[in-house]
Formats: structure tokens, C-alpha cells, sequence
């Protein structure tokens, strides 16, 4: 692979949306990405189109095994660490408050926070290691997008 990217991205929930415009962001940029989501052909469709600048990674952002992946993946793919992660993956509750069923509460906090802070942690883990030998002249850097989900979780019943 070639060792020119200026720098190696991690970005879950990397198959629609904000993730999936960081990635194309981060590849115009220079980047080499390691995206992650759930859905097999939607990255297969991303790796095809972005080339070898782009490698997806099927997995849910909640399980450890998939997050371990991610960077052991980036570093045998780009031959370098991961020096910027984007904590992107979650998802919001249809319905009302008063009929969501709680499984659906659970998987919702899994996703959004205990996985998001799952990641953070290995993230800050591998990158203070960089760091130490390599500060002031390299950056590393952990972004975690929120969205109007984090206002709005569900809607409130109007009845």
C-alpha cells in the first residue's frame, strides 16, 4: 500500500450519512480510511469506488473483537497507526416515549454511548503510545459526531 497518506482514519457508521461524508472528506484529503458498519455491500460498494485508500470493516461498532479490528486492520492495510478516529456510529428511538420497548432503550445506549466510549478508550490507548515518542510532530485526534438524536431521543407522546 502506498505510505503517502498524510494521515490514517478510523470512522464507524461509515455506510450513509455524516460518516459516509467524512469518508469521502478524508479521502479527497489524503487519508487512508478504515470504515466500519453493518451492512457488507455498502462498504464492498465504497471500497470498489474509493480504491485501496479505503478499507471497510463489517461489523457491529459495539463489539470489542470488530473495534480490536479496526486497528490491527489499519495497521497491517496502511503499515502505519491510526492517528485520527471518528465516533460516528449510533442510532435514535422510533416511536414514543411511552411505547418504546426497553431492549430498544438498551440497544440504543449500547450503541451511542458504550460503544462510542468502547472505541475513545482503545483510541486514546494506542494514540498516547504515538504520542509519546512523536509529539509535537504528529497529530492525533478523537472527534465523536452527536446528532439531533442526542436532543431528541424519541419523540414524547402527544396524546
Amino acid at each position: 500500500m502506498p505510505d503517502s497518506y498524510t494521515r490514517i482514519a478510523i470512522v464507524t457508521g461509515a455506510t450513509s450519512g455524516i460518516g459516509e461524508a467524512t469518508v469521502r472528506q478524508f479521502i479527497t484529503a489524503g487519508f487512508g480510511v478504515i470504515g466500519n458498519g453493518r451492512t457488507a455491500s455498502r462498504l464492498a460498494a465504497l471500497e470498489n469506488e474509493l480504491g485501496s485508500a479505503f478499507l471497510g470493516i463489517v461489523g457491529d461498532a459495539t463489539d470489542e473483537a470488530v473495534l480490536e479490528s479496526l486497528f490491527t486492520r489499519a495497521d497491517e492495510h496502511f503499515g502505519k497507526p491510526v492517528d485520527i478516529v471518528i465516533a460516528n456510529a449510533g442510532r435514535g428511538l422510533g416511536g414514543a416515549v411511552s411505547t418504546v420497548e426497553p431492549d430498544a432503550f438498551r440497544d440504543t445506549l449500547n450503541i451511542n454511548v458504550t460503544g462510542a466510549l468502547t472505541l475513545l478508550q482503545k483510541a486514546a490507548r494506542r494514540m498516547e503510545k504515538v504520542q509519546l515518542s512523536h509529539y509535537p510532530d504528529s497529530a492525533a485526534d478523537i472527534v465523536v459526531i452527536g446528532s439531533v438524536v442526542g436532543r431528541q431521543g424519541c419523540r414524547q407522546d402527544t396524546n
